[in-house]
């Protein structure tokens, strides 16, 4: 008959069950413990002491190495927890949104995109004339002051695209390159207006007329034809065409300026134009109020004949040349602009 194990055997096992669940980094300490037990115990009651010292410390370690692992790792502690501060409102949009702001603006960007993809399918335009630019509806105007500070910001739920003026179409012979007159242009709407912000090169700045004459200094030429889609093929401007320029004044004596010339000529006061110098050229900005275009209405996803022109005088008597945003510009003829669309994005949020 087997020989049946003493009761102490027992007590060994409970205690190695206890080594067994003590925190890994005191696997050294448990060895040297092991070690200990191999001993009768309970023929060596000091032993029995030491391997109480040892098991003490051994729990204590337990205890110090968890809390300082959850310092390490940043978990606040119960008192913190208690005074966290709440969630700030931009926190929760995200976190409600499942979106990032940079994210949540991509997206917005990719429906409009979607929308003005939507609307080119079905918009009769002049393709040759160059691809259609958007005008983005905007809920506060931009200040009339020469300061382009706004129109580099969110006016709309996407940044407003610029758009280069390049083009040598009047006495083009006399273009010679970029840095000597170009620009561009950004274009904006609301109910009550047309908004322009225009940057312009110019190597030699000079503009000495006013009223009619404006346009023989450096200044700009707004092209417009309101009824695009009821006279798609008309050669003629007639009541309905326009061409309004703006002057940028001479930084001294001479004011900024609008003047309308077609399809009535008259000064263009109710027009607000600013302008400032820049080290290599000058700014202006025009707000143009849509009543000055007869039975004009604005419309979500509207068309319209439209081009900028920049004249240049350089140092001679008048202007020597003029650049455009349509690469075949006749200020007489209608067919020859560009096309700018309307385009209401308040209502895009992303979803």
């Amino acid at each position: 008959m087997p020989t049946q194990r003493p009761r102490r055997s027992k007590k060994r096992n409970n205690l190695a069950d206890i080594l067994r669940n003590i925190h890994p980094l005191t696997h050294p300490l448990k060895k040297v413990l092991k070690k200990l037990l191999s001993f009768k115990i309970h023929k060596r009651p000091e032993i029995a002491f030491i391997i109480i010292i040892i098991l003490t410390i051994l729990i204590f370690s337990c205890l110090y190495s968890n809390l300082l692992r959850g310092i390490l790792s940043g978990a606040p502690r119960p008192s913190e927890e208690a005074v966290m501060e709440s969630p700030s409102p931009e926190t929760v949009t995200e976190e409600e949104t499942g979106l990032t702001q940079e994210e949540e603006t991509t997206e917005i960007e990719l429906d409009i995109e979607k929308k003005k993809q939507d609307i080119l399918q079905t918009l009769q335009y002049r393709a040759a004339n160059g691809e259609p630019v958007f005008s983005l509806l905007i809920e506060s105007p931009p200040q009339i002051d020469g300061n382009l500070d706004e129109w580099m910001e969110e006016l709309v739920p996407a940044i407003l695209e610029t758009h280069p003026i390049s083009q040598p179409t009047y006495l083009k012979e006399n273009y010679t390159n970029p840095s000597d007159v170009s620009g561009t242009f950004m274009v904006a709407y609301d109910e009550e207006r047309l908004y322009l912000a225009i940057r312009v090169i110019d190597d030699v700045f000079s503009q000495p007329f006013q009223g009619s004459d404006l346009l023989k200094g450096d200044s700009i030429i707004i092209s417009l034809d309101t009824d695009l889609q009821g006279d798609f093929y008309e050669r003629a401007n007639n009541l309905d065409d326009y061409r309004v320029g703006l002057s940028p004044g001479d930084f001294s004596s001479l004011s900024p300026e609008a003047y309308i010339w077609i399809p009535q000529e008259t000064r263009g006061d109710e027009i607000s134009v600013a302008s400032s110098k820049t080290s290599n050229g000058y700014i202006i900005e025009a707000a143009i109020p849509w009543w000055n275009f007869q039975n004009f209405e604005v419309e979500d996803g509207k068309a319209i004949g439209f081009d900028i022109s920049i004249n240049d005088k350089d140092f001679l008597e008048e202007r020597e040349l003029a650049i455009s945003s349509s690469p075949s510009l006749d200020w007489n003829d209608p067919t020859s602009f560009g096309t700018l669309v309307l385009l209401d994005t308040t209502k895009i949020s992303g979803d």
